[in-house]
């Protein structure tokens, strides 16, 4: 079981193992890794044919990898469901760090465990795709399409870029398109490889038998060449009757030699112009679904995977792409037509409910209204027959509208000032050099010793040993303080060994940790008004780690450019970005105290703009349930007239105190230790932090 490399395109796969699809017979769970919440229907789409055809019992994936400490449960969602509907039915969620101590810390974050604020609530994902793939993984697939996989025509224009680069980009561009053009055209398909079609097809008859698949139609897409094994099961297949449909001009090779075979094979078949319009007519007869939007267009932006089973259909639909803002989604309403008629039943997949819904009946076909937001799927039963259910898809209320006011609040955990930015000397050095960012620093002081940068390359710590530390590295940071406060507190790595003095007093070791058992807690006294100086002397050696360290406390911080102060924590805050109230290096939860009137016994929460992982709601000190996903609302039943104390939770995520906050390029997808370290006009001293909060007032009806 795994998955290979370099999948997706036509150039990626044939530059890095010549042909993805014809290793997956090697395996008995074939599988893909999905980074940087990349959209690769290819690579999937390559992987699940395989499995389809091969009978695998399941298809896996590490996903998750490359997001982002602040990616957060709609996007988790979102890519864990296109996955579902492309055949992945065993989850490798990427990752979950026993710690995260040194470089671990920049170990394509964010981590799935304990180091994250929301971790406790990360089932509500996960329950989600076990009720999923237990559907998933029942039954047969229904797919009526096949499509020859073009890579060996790809094979004939692999040469320098002045001469061949263009024609390659074409034919990149066009298996991209074939896929995503059935895909979101509602039509299902698997991928031949002419590699392995002669073990697992015999012979040509209609339907096509490839392994444990037969298919109605098949297209060859654009293909310049064709093996003879495949033109001769395609012609047999084409004279038994079946839909062979060739895109654009007719090949003029078989087995890479110029023949008339396969353009002979052309002539007697259907040929299309190379469109997403012609493709889809062609096709029209090919369907099991059509999912059409409420005028009656074809929908663009949704795929399906259709299932039979033992007494049933199973149809599962999501979305293909993520909402262009994920705050404001007004839905889209669809109309699912159903080949049949079919008795419907909603199999809600977040909470275990299943729910009759309405449906139409014409010319034999079952037509379902319904409304899909930007992150949702839908799963729906299919039994044979008709329904006299009445009830219809559900419909949106207008969201309540809040005057913005300050509320009180409570934090889940200490407030934090991130300190990175240092002098430094080593050993018997006199004086300190001038301020630099901690990482940078790291470096300046292994290129001072001989020793190597760390970074994402570095020697696994366990395979050098336990190796001496001989030297000692002496830190020294400011800060401002506006107000005098008490007690703080110093979190940092290495704190058993490391010599810490504040303000001239020692620093005295305490019980517990910040975030994670590798950063360990000291005692250093009081914040006077002012500057203050904080001092660590760490060992240091090969293994070494110089790190930020942590000021937490129930005090505010500022930031200004490059530099970070304390201040008082206010009394109250407003809906709107945290990072101005006191909080922006902050990465735990906050809780928003409110109160609401009602005169029914009910009550519906709508929190639609927020900036977390995703917001909890307790009422009178009782949870009430969840709001992640568009529309955003929560129906709390039987609070009861009178007023109420409901306390909104949004849980952040640890970005602004562990992410790469000097990255200049927000877009940056690729957050592996390469961002923490980046150069020229990627690197920013002033601080780049992410928004977090609620920031538009919750409304309640």
């Amino acid at each position: 079981t795994g998955h290979m490399m370099e999948e997706p395109s036509l150039q990626s796969q044939t530059a890095a193992l010549g042909e993805a699809m014809r290793s997956y017979r090697n395996f008995q769970l074939p599988g893909i890794d999905m980074l940087c919440n990349s959209h690769e229907f290819t690579t999937a789409k390559q992987a699940q044919s395989a499995v389809h055809q091969y009978g695998y019992e399941g298809m896996l994936s590490e996903l998750y990898g490359v997001t982002g400490w602040d990616c957060d449960f709609r996007t988790y969602k979102h890519q864990g469901d296109w996955q579902a509907c492309l055949g992945v039915t065993i989850r490798v969620p990427h990752l979950s760090w026993y710690a995260m101590k040194g470089e671990a810390k920049r170990d394509y974050p964010a981590s799935i465990h304990y180091q994250s604020p929301w971790y406790k609530k990360y089932n509500l994902v996960e329950d989600h795709f076990a009720r999923v793939n237990t559907v998933l993984t029942r039954g047969k697939p229904v797919v009526k399409v096949a499509v020859i996989h073009p890579v060996e025509s790809f094979w004939l224009h692999w040469g320098p870029n002045d001469k061949s680069a263009i024609f390659r980009d074409s034919l990149n561009e066009r298996f991209y398109d074939i896929t995503k053009w059935l895909l979101e055209g509602s039509i299902d398909f698997n991928f031949i490889s002419e590699s392995l079609l002669p073990s697992l097809c015999e012979k040509g008859s209609a339907p096509l038998k490839v392994g444990k698949m037969e298919y109605d139609a098949v297209i060859v897409p654009g293909c310049e060449t064709l093996r003879s094994t495949t033109v001769e099961r395609l012609k047999d297949f084409s004279d038994d009757g079946g839909k062979l449909i060739f895109m654009g001009d007719a090949p003029t090779l078989v087995d890479a030699v110029a023949s008339d075979e396969a353009k002979t094979l052309f002539e007697e078949s259907e040929s299309i112009d190379f469109s997403r319009a012609s493709l889809l007519t062609a096709l029209r007869d090919s369907r099991s679904i059509t999912i059409r939007y409420s005028d009656g267009r074809l929908t663009d932006r949704f795929m399906y995977q259709l299932r039979e089973d033992n007494d049933c259909r199973w149809l599962f639909i999501c979305n293909s792409e993520e909402p262009g803002n994920k705050h404001i989604d007004q839905g889209h309403y669809i109309q699912i037509i159903i080949n049949g008629e079919y008795i419907p039943e909603i199999y809600n997949t977040e909470n275990g409910e299943i729910i009759p819904i309405k449906a139409e009946y014409r010319e034999g076909n079952t037509t379902v209204r319904y409304i899909l937001f930007g992150y949702d799927s839908v799963l729906l039963r299919l039994t044979e027959g008709r329904t006299d259910c009445e009830i219809p898809q559900y419909e949106v209320s207008r969201a309540p509208e809040t005057m913005g006011e300050a509320y009180s609040y409570e934090l889940s955990e200490d407030n934090v000032l991130v300190l990175d930015m240092a002098q430094w000397k080593l050993d018997d050095d006199k004086e300190f050099s001038k301020k630099e960012e901690i990482l940078r620093l790291d470096n300046l002081v292994r290129e001072r010793l001989g020793m190597p940068e760390r970074g994402g390359h570095v020697v696994q710590p366990w395979v050098l040993g336990d190796l001496p530390k001989d030297h000692k590295v002496t830190l020294r940071f400011t800060f401002n303080s506006e107000i005098e406060y008490n007690n703080a507190v110093l979190a940092l790595e290495d704190a058993d060994v490391a010599e810490v003095t504040f303000n001239g007093i020692r620093a005295q070791s305490l019980q517990g940790y910040y975030v994670d058992i590798s950063i360990g807690k000291k005692a250093i006294g009081n914040i006077i008004k002012g500057e203050n100086i904080l001092e660590i002397t760490l060992p240091f050696g090969k293994t070494a780690n110089i790190e930020n360290v942590f000021i937490l406390g129930k005090f505010g911080v500022r930031v200004q450019g490059s530099t970070a102060s304390v201040t008082a924590l206010p009394e109250k805050i407003t809906f709107g970005s945290l990072l101005d109230q006191g909080l922006p290096f902050y990465g735990g939860a906050v809780t928003y105290k409110m109160k609401a009137e009602t005169e029914t016994d009910d009550l519906t929460v709508t929190a639609s703009d927020y900036m977390g992982a995703l917001i909890s709601v307790a009422v009178d000190g009782k949870e009430a349930g969840n709001i992640i996903y568009p529309p955003y609302t929560l129906e709390v039943k039987g609070a009861g007239k009178g007023c109420h104390d409901v306390d909104i939770t949004v849980y952040l995520h640890r970005y602004n105190s562990f992410g790469p906050i000097h990255l200049v390029n927000v877009k940056e997808s690729w957050h592996g230790p390469g961002a923490w370290r980046s150069e020229g006009i990627n690197w920013s001293y002033e601080y780049v932090l992410r928004t977090t909060g609620i920031l538009k007032a919750p409304g309640i009806k």
